[in-house]
């Protein structure tokens, strides 16, 4: 038969044994907890590490553009001082046909008014 001590022990060893079972289980869900926690830090680290790369990709992309761009000006700027050249150019050019167009419309009315003497 079963005794009152013996009752007694096994109730207090089936507390031991829930009390047992209790801590594992806490100490388990406080590790899957930790562990959880662990990898979402370092996926934030993961994800920051990315941004900052991507950050520095587009800042190196927007300093070669803006390179681009200044050497585009300074290649239109450099045109349009060649087109404003050849304009002054081109006008020069202009006035000494009109010159000499009237050099030689004198020389034909000094012939017309003179004569050929070769002829």
């Amino acid at each position: 038969m079963i005794g009152p001590v013996d009752l007694q022990s096994a109730a207090s060893g089936g507390a031991v044994t829930t009390l047992a079972l209790s801590v594992l289980f806490g100490v388990r869900r406080f590790l899957r907890k930790e562990g959880v926690d662990a990898a979402a830090d370092s996926a934030k680290i993961d994800t920051i590490a990315q941004l900052r790369q991507s950050l520095a990709d587009e800042r190196a992309a927007r300093k070669e553009a803006e390179l681009r761009a200044d050497k585009f000006a300074d290649e239109r700027n450099e045109a349009i001082r060649t087109i404003g050249e050849l304009n002054g150019k081109v006008t020069a050019l202009e006035q000494q046909v009109k010159s000499l167009a009237e050099v030689v419309e004198s020389m034909r009315q000094s012939v017309a008014d003179h004569g050929d003497p070769h002829a």
